[in-house]
């Protein structure tokens, strides 16, 4: 796939503290304003108004690129064009919708997976670790065996803890470290490739994710060692596969129903985020950080045509749980690994639907990719296996002599 691992090193998932600029009043079209009501609260008319110049947002004051509290995914063009040559040839997910959502008492419709999900949004925060590429995936498992009766929260730790890097790079000298990033094909690779194949609970003695305070400075590896994590109880796996979700090359109507039919089947959606330059990931920030995750929604495709900065652009990975339509528009609902700060609670944010999915940066980066994993849950250990010992040795036994 990629020849030099420079640029997963830099980490992935950004974060900005800068000042915003919001507005509240009536939606404008030259605004470039976005406002939606869940069921939660369906009269709700927030607004976060932009302040466009030349297209790109400016701000009160500038941002120092070099503190940050999250770091960002960054790719070099040989890279990013064999990331996005190897989501093109991935084997796509297609779906028979088998299961109709039902409506509300208000006409809306509302779907999300996350209640069954038994997680913590506020523990749900990857820090300065760039591991949002282990957090999604393993949220997505969470919900698949949540719908299968089996709600158990999983060790994002054990995956850092254990994941050495991808095989095609296992010549080269680099130390590989989860927090430098990844991306979810590697994820699935370390699971089908290791000899133990198991899911470790995150109440597990030393589960509990502990590299969040990691950065490319501060940490060459995980805080806790592989051999350090109790590794019973634990799930085996018999089977995980990931799958591109056909999104492009069609219409926006059948690439949302692709998303949609996943979800109604009860499979969470990974989204890979591509944002080209610094502008625009301040303006995701700014909406995490001020927006609201029930009224507020962000349009991904809205730096479509400008030209990828590799200095500056990059990626950010989450897991769609759900969607929201009104009749009129439609919303997707994303699972965040940055906490549950107070204006988002459930640690989600939302996503316009109605988009062009086939939107890309000059470079020919796609602003989004949707894949997903597929998992088929083995056993649930309790016990660790005992094995039979040769004590011969100890004893002075030969083999083949009998003892009088």
């Amino acid at each position: 796939m990629m020849n030099v691992p420079n640029s997963i090193r830099n980490g992935s998932c950004i974060l900005f503290i800068l000042l915003l600029l919001p507005g509240i009043g009536n939606a404008d079209e030259e605004q470039n304003t976005f406002s939606v009501g869940l069921p939660i609260d369906p009269n709700a008319q927030w607004y976060i108004a932009d302040e466009m110049n030349n297209g790109i947002r400016t701000w009160n004051q500038p941002i120092d690129w070099n503190i940050l509290p999250y770091p960002v995914m960054q790719f070099s063009q040989e890279e990013l064009e064999a990331i996005m040559r190897a989501y093109a040839q991935k084997p796509g997910i297609n779906l028979p919708s088998s299961v109709q959502s039902a409506d509300d008492v208000q006409g809306m419709k509302y779907v999300s997976l996350l209640s069954s999900l038994p997680y913590d949004p506020a523990l749900r925060d990857q820090g300065s670790c760039g591991n949002c590429w282990v957090f999604a995936p393993m949220a997505s498992i969470e919900l698949q065996m949540a719908a299968q009766e089996m709600p158990d929260r999983l060790s994002v730790q054990a995956f850092n803890s254990g994941w050495t890097g991808p095989t095609e790079f296992a010549h080269t000298e680099y130390s590989w470290f989860a927090c430098d990033g990844g991306t979810p094909d590697w994820f699935v690779e370390y699971y089908l490739t290791d000899g133990e194949m198991r899911l470790i609970p995150w109440s597990n003695e030393g589960a509990a994710f502990a590299d969040a305070s990691c950065t490319r400075a501060s940490c060459t590896g995980p805080q806790i060692p592989y051999n350090e994590i109790v590794n019973v109880p634990a799930y085996t796996i018999d089977s995980l596969t990931n799958g591109r979700v056909i999104t492009t090359g069609i219409e926006a109507k059948d690439a949302a129903s692709n998303i949609k039919t996943l979800i109604d089947n009860e499979i969470p959606v990974l989204i890979a985020l591509f944002f080209p330059h610094r502008e625009a990931w301040q303006d995701f920030y700014t909406f995490w950080e001020h927006g609201d995750e029930k009224t507020h929604a962000f349009d991904v495709t809205r730096y479509s045509g400008s030209t990828w900065n590799y200095a500056q652009g990059g990626g950010h990975q989450v897991v769609v749980t759900g969607y929201y339509e009104d009749g009129k528009n439609g919303y997707f609902e994303c699972l965040n690994s940055w906490g549950g700060p107070e204006n988002r609670p459930n640690g989600t944010f939302l996503i316009k639907m109605d988009v062009n999915y086939n939107s890309a940066y000059r470079n020919n980066v796609l602003a989004q990719m949707f894949e997903a994993l597929v998992i088929d849950i083995g056993e649930y250990i309790q016990e660790p296996s005992v094995q039979a010992q040769d004590f011969s040795a100890q004893i002075g036994i030969q083999p083949g002599i009998a003892r009088e």
